[in-house]
Protein backbone atom coordinates (compact mmCIF):
# COMPACT_ATOMS: atom_id res chain seq x y z
CA UNK A 1 0.00 0.00 0.00
CA UNK A 2 1.24 3.32 -1.11
CA UNK A 3 -0.66 6.20 0.20
CA UNK A 4 0.49 8.74 -2.41
CA UNK A 5 1.23 11.24 0.03
CA UNK A 6 4.08 10.62 2.33
CA UNK A 7 5.69 7.48 0.32
CA UNK A 8 5.22 4.75 2.84
CA UNK A 9 5.31 1.31 1.44
CA UNK A 10 2.87 -1.51 3.25
CA UNK A 11 1.76 -5.02 1.84
CA UNK A 12 -1.68 -5.16 2.04
CA UNK A 13 -0.73 -8.37 4.22
CA UNK A 14 0.88 -6.01 6.53
CA UNK A 15 -1.72 -3.37 7.25
CA UNK A 16 -4.06 -6.42 7.98
CA UNK A 17 -2.08 -7.39 10.24
CA UNK A 18 -1.58 -4.07 11.80
CA UNK A 19 -5.53 -3.78 11.68
CA UNK A 20 -6.05 -6.89 13.72
CA UNK A 21 -3.17 -6.21 16.13
CA UNK A 22 -5.00 -2.97 17.04
CA UNK A 23 -8.38 -4.98 17.32
CA UNK A 24 -6.74 -7.86 19.43
CA UNK A 25 -5.60 -4.41 21.97
CA UNK A 26 -8.75 -3.00 21.97
CA UNK A 27 -10.29 -6.27 23.14
CA UNK A 28 -7.98 -6.99 25.95
CA UNK A 29 -7.97 -3.35 27.00
CA UNK A 30 -11.70 -3.48 27.63
CA UNK A 31 -11.07 -6.33 29.75
CA UNK A 32 -8.54 -4.83 31.78
CA UNK A 33 -10.60 -1.30 32.27
CA UNK A 34 -13.03 -3.24 34.49
CA UNK A 35 -10.53 -4.04 36.74
CA UNK A 36 -8.37 -0.79 36.26
CA UNK A 37 -9.96 2.05 34.60
CA UNK A 38 -7.63 4.16 32.28
CA UNK A 39 -5.81 0.47 31.67
CA UNK A 40 -3.59 1.04 28.27
CA UNK A 41 -2.43 -1.52 25.93
CA UNK A 42 0.87 -0.21 24.17
CA UNK A 43 2.44 -1.28 20.93
CA UNK A 44 4.90 -0.13 18.23
CA UNK A 45 5.54 -1.37 14.70
CA UNK A 46 7.39 0.12 11.66
CA UNK A 47 7.08 0.94 7.94
CA UNK A 48 10.25 1.87 6.07
CA UNK A 49 12.59 3.61 9.08
CA UNK A 50 9.64 4.95 10.44
CA UNK A 51 8.55 3.30 14.04
CA UNK A 52 4.95 4.06 15.20
CA UNK A 53 3.68 3.90 18.49
CA UNK A 54 -0.10 3.06 19.14
CA UNK A 55 -1.48 3.30 22.46
CA UNK A 56 -5.33 1.88 22.75
CA UNK A 57 -7.46 3.11 25.69
CA UNK A 58 -10.92 2.88 26.47
CA UNK A 59 -12.80 6.28 25.53
CA UNK A 60 -14.77 8.17 28.30
CA UNK A 61 -18.02 9.20 27.50
CA UNK A 62 -17.94 12.83 26.42
CA UNK A 63 -19.57 13.50 29.93
CA UNK A 64 -16.83 12.64 31.81
CA UNK A 65 -13.70 14.39 29.50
Amino acid sequence: MNDGVNGFEASPEDAENVGYKIIEMAGRVAVAHRCAPGAQARWCFGIDDARFEVCVTVAQPDSKR
